[in-house]
């Protein structure tokens, strides 16, 4: 083994030395397929983006005005139009009802501060896609969670699926979606869907395969059928991962809200690269103390009966 890595480094070391000798560098075209795959890749995305063709005239721009019209600006609305201390009143009831106390304290606290700064209409803009997004990525991760967990075939898919979504940088994930969607909300909160399910997914797997045998066991015992052991012992028993899914799911949702502003997305993201880009820092300082507030009182809620149950 020590023969032959001298052998190669001495080989690597001739080859350098002779390339200088002969000013290889002077011959070499360095050629590359950037160019190439640049052309083809702008044609194929300057094809989905046009709005006379199939893909975006009958399919995703439908989806785009769907979510826009009957799903978002609803929601917005319902949370936006009230004065902001009684939407408070109605979330911190919530917060209380969902996770009890010092959870709801904490939303009250968090929730005033924003009030007080005057972003509530910002931050109400940006919770309802927080609150549609994180809908969507839990849906489609506690089913692939759920399947993985039960199908070795399917986990051995789903693995480097997430790990290619989880290594790609934020802004990656929002490029694809302008020119799949027009420019509005829809972009930046797709974007945030595929930044975030792959951990939901991945919690849920995990949750459902650490289960103990023995409740599975006497389940099965007692004549239960598959579908019955997964519904009624491994999901109930796996609530806690899948909370924590749900939590993480809910963070990396809101971690991509500044980078959505960047494509229209509105809300405090908007605010936040507004303040960057005309040099107006305390107003991107303020909307960005109004995330970390959001965050917080989402990251309380959706653990606040996780650490109850642990402390009972």
């Amino acid at each position: 083994a020590h023969a032959a890595t001298a052998a190669a480094a001495a080989g690597a070391g001739l080859a350098v030395g002779l390339a200088y000798a002969f000013d290889a560098g002077a011959v070499y075209s360095r050629w590359t397929a950037q160019d190439w795959l640049r052309h083809y890749v702008q044609n194929a995305l300057d094809y989905i983006a046009n709005p006379s063709t199939f893909l975006f005239r009958d399919i995703t721009n439908p989806i785009g005005d769907f979510l826009v019209v009957h799903v978002l600006q609803p929601l917005d609305m319902f949370l936006a139009a009230p004065p902001w201390f009684v939407t408070l009143a109605g979330l911190v009831l919530i917060a209380f009802v969902l996770s009890g106390l010092r959870p709801a304290v904490t939303t009250a606290v968090m929730l005033g501060t924003i009030g007080v700064v005057g972003e509530w209409r910002s931050a109400m803009d940006t919770f309802s896609q927080v609150l549609v997004a994180t809908a969507i990525a839990v849906a489609f991760g506690l089913v692939l969670g759920v399947w993985a967990a039960e199908s070795r075939i399917v986990s051995r898919i789903t693995r480097p699926v997430n790990d290619v979504l989880q290594t790609l940088p934020q802004l990656v994930y929002v490029v694809p979606f302008v020119y799949l969607f027009p420019i509005s909300f829809v972009p930046g909160l797709l974007a945030s869907v595929l930044y975030a399910f792959p951990v939901v997914v991945r919690l849920v797997e995990r949750g459902i395969r650490d289960v103990a045998p023995h409740p599975v066991e006497a389940a099965t015992a007692c004549g239960s059928t598959r579908a019955q052991v997964l519904l009624k012992v491994k999901v109930p028993l796996a609530r806690d991962a899948i909370m924590l899914g749900v939590n993480q799911g809910m963070i990396m949702v809101l971690a991509v809200v500044v980078i959505a502003g960047l494509v229209g997305s509105g809300g405090l993201g908007y605010e936040v690269t507004q303040g960057l880009q005309r040099n107006e820092f305390g107003f991107g300082v303020v909307a960005s103390l109004a995330i970390l507030a959001l965050g917080i009182a989402l990251d309380r809620v959706t653990q606040g009966n996780r650490e109850s149950r642990r402390s009972t």
